[in-house]
């Protein structure tokens, strides 16, 4: 998105999830079983009519691992003019839809495990909608390795998944699921080859930034712990945090007279933001 003006506020939503995220799916279809077009039709039509209607100007738009649901919003309907012209008859309303700035948000769960409950960060990564969609696939998401066997790698692909899936009811036969949920349950990441892999490619050079929920999992973390160095990683890892409480956000911009502590020990401060985090159509933008 381009501003050709000085400063302005508006509106974004940088986490609304999309069928496609089988983890957590309230819309009432799975677009990878169902003969979902018309469906699929529907989500979008409510997706965007209700960011209009918001004054919502930027959606990421985001699922589990991969970013099939943002390909086919920007692929199957952004890029068909006839399409959309379908969905939005109304001229204004189309013409305020093709102005929304849509980019893609991926959510990754970590192999850093953390905390009494032993839980798995949750770790995002925003890309530019100028970044090509082959070039996140091929050039980054492929070239992931999934947790599974030590000196075994196994990169992140659907095939892969559906493979960790069938390993786990290999061992848990009462586990009757579909294979590629099931390896979704179960699929983690290492922190650090995302960035080795974003750093280290020119084509993602200021396209990217990552950011983690801090008032999730993380915050419950003492800094007096075992949990200090892996939290303080993530943090200086991140461009930005997903938090909305007014605690969070002085303490990020290092107020209060932290500002050099913020510097020093998280790389910089830090803006936050708040999002819907929406896995249903009750839940988008519900905080704009």
């Amino acid at each position: 998105m381009r501003i050709e003006r000085g400063s302005t506020w508006n509106k974004w939503d940088f986490h609304v999830h999309t069928p496609y995220s089988r983890l957590n799916n309230g819309f009432g279809f799975d677009p990878t079983r169902d003969d979902s077009e018309e469906k699929f039709d529907e989500y979008v039509k409510t997706l965007f009519t209700k960011a209009v209607d918001k004054g919502v100007v930027a959606i990421g738009i985001m699922d589990y691992f991969f970013i099939d649901g943002y390909k086919r919003i920007r692929q199957e309907y952004f890029s068909k003019p006839d399409k959309m012209k379908s969905l939005f008859p109304e001229d204004v309303l189309r013409e305020q839809v093709m102005k929304l700035f849509i980019f893609p948000n991926i959510e990754f769960l970590l192999n850093t495990f953390v905390g009494v409950e032993y839980h798995s960060v949750n770790y995002h990564v925003f890309f530019s909608d100028e970044m090509n969609i082959t070039d996140i696939e091929d050039n980054f998401l492929c070239r992931l390795n999934v947790f599974w066997e030590p000196n075994t790698p196994l990169t992140l692909t659907p095939s892969n998944v559906r493979r960790l899936g069938q390993e786990y009811k290999i061992h848990n036969p009462e586990e009757r699921r579909d294979d590629f949920i099931v390896g979704l349950e179960k699929v983690t990441i290492d922190d650090s080859k995302v960035v080795e892999l974003l750093s280290g490619n020119s084509i993602f050079q200021n396209r990217y930034f990552i950011s983690v929920p801090v008032n999730e999992k993380l915050c419950k973390l003492p800094w007096n712990g075992r949990d200090y160095f892996p939290k303080r990683s993530l943090y200086k890892q991140c461009d930005m945090f997903m938090a909305s409480d007014e605690k969070t956000k002085n303490w990020a911009l290092g107020k209060s007279g932290r500002e050099q502590k913020q510097i020093e020990e998280f790389g910089g401060l830090k803006p936050c933001i708040l999002d819907s985090d929406a896995h249903s159509y009750e839940k988008l933008f519900f905080a704009c």
